[in-house]
């Protein structure tokens, strides 16, 4: 049939006038063909899914020695708008980041970065989830995909130098300090591409929550093997784990220097005041009144750990626990923010 046959068919057929749209499904060049028993795998680095009641594992086809490895746990609670993958408490396993190991490369930033992951990861590197509005998010810092310029595509930029992160996503490429997915047929899709989003008022990555978690109120097995490469490259590499904290540092240095500084004059202030508004800013358990009026009081620690802290009280506790370490050892408490150098000293 011409496609003017076809649209003179549908005129006749529907009152008003027809119109035609040429191209593909808008999202479906993000979609990947899964097969789940690791049977048909065309490039790449191929792993096999499979199911166990509520839990997901997977296996490296192939790497017959390699045993399988927890993924995550299914959650579909409608009530709160969460379906996707978890891992409880009770299932952490694998690495954990640790701040001495990283101190050579990004200096005391390493203990800031660690007491906020203790409180969102218990500092495990290969922690996923796949089930709120972020679509997914990864590693210690948990680190989410709908940020654009920040978080989850950054360390994808980061990681796709790395041949072995190719190999585990064979279909995406950096173009221009961008990444993109090429498609079997060379089409390109820029994973980076902004999207005003009007339920948050905020501009997303639409195409990059897509590939990583095609639908957001199902669990497919795209979001399962996006997750089982992450969680895989955890466990084996110590370069995830140099790449997160690089990634991770950077980008608390930079909200330091171009917001939390400027917000509230934080030349000169400890270091442990410092990491108590870089959480809460991180959460999101407080607003900049919030946090101005604590630095008002006679004991700005006290006040800022008051933050919030009937909404979340586990959060809270655990990071002034998590402080309460790091001071007792010496390490924290002994020094001051340098806006001029972006620096502790």
């Amino acid at each position: 049939m011409t496609v003017d046959d076809f649209y003179q068919r549908f005129q006749s057929i529907y009152t008003g006038d027809q119109g035609l749209f040429f191209g593909e499904i808008p999202g479906s060049d993000l979609l990947l063909s899964v097969d789940a028993t690791g049977g048909v795998i065309d490039r790449g680095i191929g792993f096999s899914l499979s199911k166990q009641g509520k839990k997901w594992f997977a296996h490296r086809i192939d790497s017959p020695q390699e045993p399988k490895f927890y993924v995550g746990s299914e959650t579909i609670n409608p009530a709160k708008g969460f379906y996707g993958l978890f891992q409880p408490g009770s299932a952490y396993y694998g690495a954990q980041y640790r701040a001495s190991d990283h101190i050579s490369k990004i200096d005391h930033w390493a203990y800031l970065l660690d007491v906020t992951a203790f409180c969102e990861s218990d500092l495990y590197i290969n922690l996923i989830n796949t089930y709120d509005r972020a679509r997914f998010t990864f590693g210690f810092y948990q680190l989410a995909a709908h940020t654009p310029r920040d978080n989850l595509i950054l360390f994808f930029r980061a990681a796709l130098v790395e041949s072995e992160f190719q190999e585990l996503f064979p279909d995406l490429a950096l173009k221009g300090g961008r990444v993109f997915r090429v498609a079997e047929d060379g089409t390109e899709t820029d994973l980076e591409k902004e999207t005003f989003d009007p339920a948050s008022g905020e501009d997303q990555l639409q195409a990059f929550m897509e590939y990583m978690n095609p639908t957001r109120k199902q669990i497919d097995e795209q979001e399962i093997l996006q997750s089982a490469r992450l969680i895989w490259w955890a466990n084996t590499s110590t370069k995830c784990a140099e790449i997160q904290a690089d990634v991770s540092a950077s980008i608390l240095q930079g909200k330091m220097a171009n917001r939390y500084a400027a917000w509230y004059d934080l030349d000169g202030e400890s270091d442990i005041v410092c990491a108590i508004i870089a959480d809460i800013h991180h959460q999101g358990r407080g607003k900049k009144a919030d946090v101005r009026n604590a630095l008002a009081t006679a004991n700005k620690v006290n006040a800022l750990l008051q933050i919030g802290k009937t909404a979340y009280p586990v959060r809270v506790q655990a990071l002034t626990e998590r402080i309460e370490k790091w001071k007792a050892a010496g390490i924290m408490g002994v020094k001051r923010y340098r806006l001029g150098t972006n620096e502790f000293q």
